[in-house]
């Protein structure tokens, strides 16, 4: 509320204005479109509308390359990110610490797994990628040896993201939300 004179002064300077709830209120009302939907759905909506966004390539390759964590790795046996700690050996306690924080990508330059700068646990404070000789990858699916000596594949936060989409089409969505796929 405190912030709604932004949206609404968006809306002289013509933008439009959609807003998405069950009921039709007072702001549905000054709204240039108002889609109803089933109480509680939201967040099947939404996944409808990352699946559209996938599928129709509106999103910025460069921009989720350096400041999001899709290209980061996720192992694919256990689900979770691949970190320092499951390909290195840390000194101390300390140093397992920051090693649990930092992340790999797969590094398009040289067909091998990068860490990622930035991450909490690294001493690189920065996301100039290209300082480091590093281009992420988005989607794949790749092989590392683990710090036990065990092969693992691997595959992007990004492929996860696309996987789990694929369930939300608006078609298939539809009965849920109660929001037609148009």
């Amino acid at each position: 509320i405190p912030d709604a004179h932004f949206v609404w002064e968006g809306k002289y300077n013509g933008a439009k204005v959609i807003v998405i709830t069950p009921e039709f209120n007072a702001s549905a009302r000054a709204a240039d479109l108002w889609i109803p939907l089933k109480a509680g759905s939201d967040n099947i909506l939404a996944m409808s509308v990352i699946y559209e966004i996938l599928n129709a390539k509106m999103f910025k390759p460069g921009f989720m390359k350096t400041y999001t964590d899709l290209p980061f790795l996720v192992r694919v046996d256990n689900k979770k990110m691949l970190r320092r700690s499951d390909m290195e050996k840390a000194k101390d306690e300390k140093e397992h610490i920051h090693f649990e924080e930092q992340f790999y990508a797969w590094n398009a330059k040289d067909g091998k797994p990068a860490l990622m700068p930035g991450t909490e646990g690294s001493d690189k404070k920065t996301l100039r990628l290209s300082d480091f000789g590093i281009e992420p990858l988005l989607e794949g699916v790749f092989e590392v040896t683990l710090l036990d000596g065990k092969k693992v594949k691997v595959t992007t936060v990004f492929e996860m993201l696309k996987m789990s989409a694929a369930k939300f089409s608006p078609e298939a969505t539809q009965k849920e939300t109660g929001v037609h796929p148009d």
